[in-house]
């Protein structure tokens, strides 16, 4: 089957266009963090690789697994957060995202989105960007992270 040239080279377009986003994606790290608590300072960083500026917004909110399957929720009342609401991070610019957590309880998990959206596009699509650090506290730092996803009914693989 023949297939026509402008069909053709829409598709290569399209596939082009589609390799030139994931070259330019935004990434965070570390993605998972453990502390001995009930006192969590840290720090991450984002990266904006792409060639137009980001507004970053920060927030942070509790998880839970249910049926092997995370679930993002409201921040538990237990947990009090401080950090830095929004920013704009330029192109190809790294910007370290500091944050000092307390928790009422222990043990505790949180994320700390950062969610990154770009320029208006004329087209009327707005993107975001959802990216997320884990915090896990803990009585002792060691085994937190592995111990608290057992806890929470996480079975990997």
């Amino acid at each position: 089957m023949k297939i026509p040239g402008k069909v053709l080279s829409a598709t290569v377009f399209g596939i082009l266009m589609i390799g030139a986003v994931s070259a330019f994606g935004q990434s965070i790290s570390p993605t998972a963090m453990e502390f001995k608590g009930p006192r969590a300072r840290g720090t991450f960083a984002i990266r904006n690789n792409g060639l137009a500026p980001q507004a970053v917004a920060i927030q942070a909110q509790s998880f839970a697994f249910e049926g092997g399957r995370e679930k993002v929720l409201p921040l538990d009342p237990g947990i009090e957060i401080k950090t830095k609401d929004s920013f704009t991070l330029g192109p190809q610019q790294t910007h370290l995202v500091s944050f000092d957590a307390h928790c009422a309880t222990l043990p505790c998990h949180f994320l700390v989105f950062a969610t990154l959206t770009g320029p208006r596009n004329p087209n009327g699509l707005n993107v975001a960007i959802h990216l997320p650090v884990a915090v896990y506290v803990c009585e002792k730092r060691k085994s937190c992270r592995k111990n608290q996803l057992l806890e929470m009914g996480y079975r990997p693989g």
